[in-house]
């Protein structure tokens, strides 16, 4: 898999998708235990966000790490 369609699939879109479907009536049962990967997979988008930033000042340290995880 390349990075592109890593990142596609790691977004915050298919975050949102999760949590959607979740709280859908028709759809509820199917994706009852996804809130782990829905926090995993927008980890990884603000991971991905960062690292494809340009600026010096939103990049992660020690300090901001526990703070941009809740994000």
């Amino acid at each position: 898999m390349n990075v592109r369609l890593a990142a596609q699939i790691l977004s915050n879109s298919v975050a949102t998708g999760f949590k959607y479907y979740r709280e859908r009536e028709n759809t509820k049962e199917s994706f009852e235990d996804t809130e782990g990967t829905e926090e995993m997979v927008s980890l990884i988008n603000n991971a991905f966000d960062v690292m494809n930033g340009q600026c010096y000042k939103y990049s992660i340290r020690r300090s901001t790490w526990r703070k941009d995880r809740l994000v």
